[in-house]
């Protein structure tokens, strides 16, 4: 620590800006920039907050809230170009000038943790991908490389800058913050998708569409299992399940198919999860609010044709839409180049699929996509990340342990029909994140994260 912030006011501002009061006003703002289309706005702002984080407190935790809320409140923002940028060059200069501030006033020694191999694992077989199929012009494109660099060798950078600088002490509860960090996440979710969904429902209209609902569908699963998890520590449990109802409801009303689907198997699962818990006043609880739901799901469907038709018309699955075709082409990919596919910079999709500006050429499929980009090599690579991150999940069975699991579990479901994990920014990071606090508290001797245990056979 240094004479100009000491560690007891590092603690002291910790405790401010983790503060649910301070989050709560962080949301409010992202959930204006969102609806009033103030993005620019978002980012000084968030921008502003993420600053002040860096030169208070060494735990970098607390700078994940403002980075996905401006991540959120952006969702609308397609077809920028690099001119809508050029006002934020003077915010960009003063966070990267905090960033470098940040680990002069804060030293503290670089962990190389349990994830460090993996990741370099997958940053190779990244890297390699299409090695013999693409040109080397088509490897070193600023878009192929933000992608290969920010799903390899730069998230394994991030990882020993979060492996070493979340702490997990006396005065640092890890799990305790993000998982506010989550709750809040999905309070804006809800409300975003709402400002949409609302207006057009007492129009008449059931089969809205917005063109970022997969992306705010992948938040949502990402956020759906920590009221419960909340409802578990909380007094007020009753409360935290109907958050969790709430979420799940926002999630549905995505209309993302996607989301619509993995998030009733999640919802289910985290059902489950609360009902091993909590006690049997809630647990009748739980059952009620279950009942109920299921009860008035069905008679909406069964009464509403509009509402009926609109769901399961979106629900409905083509065999000749793009997607089925990019997976069949994914395969004939991997036949023909099976060591190491194509490359993430291949561009023989354009057929089926045209990007948005900044975005590759995505198989909308996690498994499509190794396959198909990096053959054989990436199978490997990405099959050994899957086990090292389920061993750390599962080395301590308590109930935080079992809530990332099951947002671990959402995200690789969300993944199978969408980019999901293979978006660097914010998911893949959001993803080491939650993985990597996992890891820390499996390894803290200083507290006890979770009395709650049970034996899972």
């Amino acid at each position: 620590m240094n004479k100009l912030i000491t560690q007891e006011k590092s603690n002291k501002y910790y405790k401010i800006l983790t503060h649910p009061l301070f989050m709560l006003m962080q949301t409010i703002m992202g959930i204006f920039c969102f609806i009033e289309n103030a993005y620019i706005l978002s980012f000084i702002f968030f921008g502003i907050i993420i600053s002040i984080c860096l030169i208070l407190t060494e735990d970098l935790l607390v700078i994940f809230l403002p980075i996905l809320l401006v991540s959120m409140s952006v969702l609308k923002m397609y077809g920028a170009t690099v001119s809508d940028f050029l006002p934020l060059i003077p915010l960009a200069i003063i966070i990267v000038i905090c960033i470098i501030l940040h680990f002069i006033l804060f030293k503290r020694k670089i962990i190389i943790g349990k994830q460090i191999k993996m990741l370099l694992g997958v940053s190779v077989a990244l890297f390699i991908g299409g090695l013999g199929v693409i040109t080397l012009r088509e490897h070193f494109t600023i878009i192929n490389m933000y992608y290969v660099l920010g799903l390899g060798f730069i998230l394994t950078f991030f990882y020993l800058i979060l492996r070493s600088y979340i702490i997990c002490d006396d005065n640092h509860n890890p799990c305790e913050v993000i998982t506010n960090i989550m709750l809040f996440v999905g309070l804006m979710g809800v409300i975003m998708i709402l400002s949409v969904a609302v207006p057009s429902i007492i129009e008449g209209v059931y089969n809205y569409n917005v063109q970022w609902k997969n992306n705010l569908g992948t938040f949502m699963l990402f956020t759906l299992p920590f009221p419960f998890y909340k409802s578990i520590k909380s007094k007020y449990s009753y409360l935290w399940i109907l958050y969790g109802l709430l979420l799940f409801i926002g999630t549905v009303l995505t209309l993302s198919r996607g989301a619509v689907i993995f998030g009733s198997v999640l919802f289910v699962l985290c059902i489950i999860y609360s009902f091993f818990y909590v006690n049997r006043y809630n647990r009748i609880f739980i059952a009620t609010i279950v009942s109920i739901t299921i009860v008035m799901i069905i008679l909406l469907l069964v009464f509403n044709e509009g509402l009926r038709n609109a769901f399961f018309g979106r629900m409905d699955i083509d065999p000749n839409e793009s997607r089925i075709k990019m997976y069949i082409h994914a395969i004939q990919s991997f036949l023909e180049h099976p060591l190491f596919g194509v490359g993430m910079g291949y561009q023989g999709l354009e057929e089926l699929y045209s990007p948005q500006k900044g975005a590759m050429h995505w198989y909308h499929s996690t498994p499509f996509q190794v396959i198909a980009s990096m053959g054989l090599v990436g199978v490997v690579a990405y099959a050994h990340q899957f086990y090292i991150r389920m061993e750390i999940v599962l080395k301590k069975r308590n109930s935080f342990n079992f809530c990332i699991l099951l947002s671990f579990l959402g995200i690789q479901l969300m993944s199978l029909v969408n980019p999901g994990e293979f978006c660097p920014m914010p998911f893949a990071l959001l993803l080491l994140t939650i993985i990597t606090i996992c890891e820390i508290s499996n390894a803290s001797k200083e507290q006890e994260i979770n009395k709650y245990r049970i034996l899972v056979v």
